[in-house]
C-alpha cells in the first residue's frame, strides 16, 4: 500500500516537473495581467523587422533578444509578445509615442534623449506612433519575416484548444500566425450540437477594410470559411478555413474497460489469494456544464468469489494552471462494495463514502487530444471502514488505466490491482 502511494506522489511530481518545463509562469505585462503560455513556434528578433520612417527626429528602436513570450489573449488566442527599445534623439520636450490606442510616455535624459521599453504584440500589425507637441511625425512597423522552412505549416500557432476538430489554413504558408478555438453547445437538450469560434490573426495580413486583428470565424458545419486579406507590402492572398465540427454533442457518454487484476481477500483468520482474475469497469459520464459533470463507475473482479465496488460522484473544475492544461477537480459523493469471499460464504454489502480528487494533465509531453489523469478515492477519517482507490490513466479515446482499490473492516478485507485497456462504448441525449 506504501508503495502504491509513493509511485502515486512521484508521479504527480514528475507530471507537474514536465509542465514547469514546457510552459513559463503568469506574471503582469505592460498593459494589465496576461497569462503566460508555452512556446511551441520558434521566434525571436531576428524574425522581426522595425521599420522606422519619421520626419524632423532621429529615432533608433530595436527589439531586446530573449525578451519573447507567449501570452494567451482572452483566455483563448495565444500571442507572442517582445520588449522593444526606443530611443529618440529630440530637443523639444513634449512627445509621447502611442501604441494599441494606449499613450506611452517616454523617460528623457540630460543629454536631450528620449527612450522607452515596453512590451508590442508581435503578431498584430498595429504601428508605434510618434507625437512631438500633439502632431504625429513618425511611425516604427512591426514587420515579420517570412521564415523559410522545409514545412510551411510550422509558423502557425495552432492551439492546443483546436486540436479536436482538426483545423486546418491555406493560403499564409510560411506566414506567422496563431489560432485559438472555442465550443459552444446551441441547439435545443438532446439535440445540441457545436458552434466552433475560431480567433485567428496573422504578423503581416489584415483585411480589406484595415480593422486590426484578432479576428473570428465561425462554423456550424464542415463548410470552409474563406476571405481576402492584404499584406503590409500591398499583395493580397485568399485564406481558407476548415474544420470538423461535431454534429452532435452528446451528454451522457459510456466507456468499458477490461484487463487482468491481482484479486486478495481476507474473510476473519483466513486469508484467501485469489492470483490473477479476469476484471471489467465501466464509467460513464454526464455533462452538466461545461465545467461540471455526474460521474459513475463499477469496477468487478470474479474468480471463486468476487468483489464489486460502484460510485456516483459530483466533479468539477475547481483549479486550472499551466495555461489551462492542469486541472484540480475533486470528486464528491458515495459508494457501493459487495464482496464475495468464496462461494460457500453470503455475498457482503455495504454504503460507503469516501471524497476524492484528480488531476488532469491535457495534451501531456506535446501528444495532442491525450491527456494523463491521476485520481484518489479515500476515506481515512472513517474508523470503521478503510478504503483506498488509486488510478492513473493514459490515452484518448481508447486508454491505459493503471488502478488499486483496497477496503478493510475489521477482520474482513478484499483489495485488488492491475492494468486494464479502456475504450468507448456509446453516447446519447
Amino acid at each position: 500500500m506504501n508503495n502504491i502511494f509513493w509511485l502515486f506522489s512521484l508521479l504527480v511530481v514528475l507530471s507537474i516537473s514536465s509542465l514547469q518545463a514546457e510552459i513559463q509562469k503568469a506574471e503582469s505585462i505592460s498593459f494589465g495581467p496576461m497569462q503566460i503560455g508555452e512556446n511551441r513556434v520558434s521566434i525571436d528578433s531576428k524574425n522581426i523587422d522595425l521599420v522606422i520612417s519619421a520626419q524632423g527626429i532621429k529615432v533608433s528602436a530595436e527589439i531586446i533578444q530573449h525578451s519573447f513570450e507567449w501570452v494567451r489573449f482572452n483566455k483563448v488566442l495565444l500571442l507572442p509578445r517582445a520588449r522593444v527599445k526606443i530611443i529618440i534623439d529630440s530637443s523639444d520636450k513634449e512627445m509621447y509615442l502611442k501604441y494599441q490606442e494606449q499613450i506611452i510616455l517616454p523617460q528623457y535624459s540630460s543629454n536631450k534623449l528620449f527612450f522607452s521599453e515596453f512590451y508590442i504584440s508581435v503578431f498584430q500589425p498595429d504601428d508605434i506612433l510618434l507625437f512631438v507637441n500633439n502632431q504625429n511625425v513618425g511611425k516604427i512597423s512591426i514587420v515579420s519575416k517570412q521564415n523559410q522552412v522545409k514545412d510551411a505549416k510550422k509558423n502557425h500557432m495552432i492551439d492546443y484548444s483546436c486540436a479536436p476538430y482538426n483545423l486546418q489554413i491555406e493560403g499564409l504558408d510560411n506566414e506567422y500566425i496563431s489560432v485559438g478555438c472555442i465550443l459552444h453547445k446551441i441547439g435545443r437538450f438532446k439535440r445540441e450540437a457545436g458552434m466552433l469560434e475560431i480567433y485567428w490573426t496573422s504578423a503581416n495580413y489584415i483585411l480589406g477594410d484595415h480593422a486590426l486583428p484578432p479576428y473570428i470565424a465561425t462554423m456550424v458545419n464542415n463548410h470552409s470559411v474563406k476571405f481576402k486579406v492584404t499584406g503590409k507590402k500591398g499583395d493580397k492572398r485568399i485564406i481558407t478555413i476548415k474544420a470538423s465540427v461535431p454534429k452532435n454533442l452528446h451528454r451522457l457518454k459510456f466507456a468499458m474497460g477490461l484487463g487482468p487484476y491481482y484479486y486478495e481477500t481476507n474473510h476473519n483468520i483466513e486469508t484467501k489469494k485469489s492470483g490473477w482474475a479476469p476484471s471489467g469497469m465501466i464509467y460513464s459520464k454526464y455533462d452538466i456544464t461545461q465545467g461540471s459533470s455526474l460521474r459513475f463507475f463499477d469496477a468487478f473482479v470474479w474468480k471463486d468469489g468476487y468483489f464489486n465496488n460502484a460510485g456516483m460522484y459530483f466533479a468539477y473544475d475547481l483549479a486550472m494552471a499551466f495555461d489551462n492544461r492542469f486541472l484540480v477537480i475533486p470528486l464528491l459523493g458515495f459508494q457501493g462494495l459487495s464482496v464475495k469471499y468464496s462461494k460457500d460464504l453470503n455475498s457482503y454489502h455495504k454504503i460507503i463514502y469516501p471524497q476524492g480528487l484528480e488531476l488532469v494533465y491535457m495534451h501531456p509531453f506535446g501528444k495532442k487530444n491525450y491527456s494523463l489523469i491521476m485520481g484518489l478515492f479515500t476515506n481515512a477519517s472513517v474508523v470503521e471502514d478503510h478504503y483506498k482507490n488509486f488510478w492513473v490513466r493514459y490515452g484518448k479515446k481508447i486508454f491505459w488505466e493503471l488502478n488499486y482499490i483496497s477496503w478493510k473492516k475489521e477482520e474482513k478485507a478484499a483489495s485488488m490491482w492491475g492494468l486494464s485497456v479502456g475504450f468507448p462504448l456509446m453516447q446519447f441525449l
